[in-house]
């Protein structure tokens, strides 16, 4: 009986979050990142493709800038802050 009290008030705690559990495992998708590279970099999407690179799962995109430069920028996947790598 406690076990299911339990599992139960997970579930209500999810639910009421406003999350779920296919959110959580989706994590970050193309779009949403694609939108996210080109609002601090506008131009023109070359790329993006997910990588592991530092030990992360992340989404490198490419941009040809406004300013006539090439941007690569990175992000994590799951949560989709911007990532600096040296």
């Amino acid at each position: 009986m406690l076990k299911h009290r339990a599992v139960a008030t997970y579930v209500a705690a999810v639910l009421f979050s406003g999350g779920g559990m296919a959110e959580a495992e989706a994590g970050v998708t193309p779009e949403n990142i694609q939108r996210t590279a080109l609002d601090s970099h506008p131009g023109k999407l070359r790329k993006a493709v997910k990588v592991h690179k530092g030990g992360l799962d992340v989404w490198q995109v490419e941009i040809h800038g406004k300013d006539d430069m090439d941007h690569t920028l990175f992000y994590n996947a799951e949560n989709g802050r911007e990532l600096s790598f040296s």
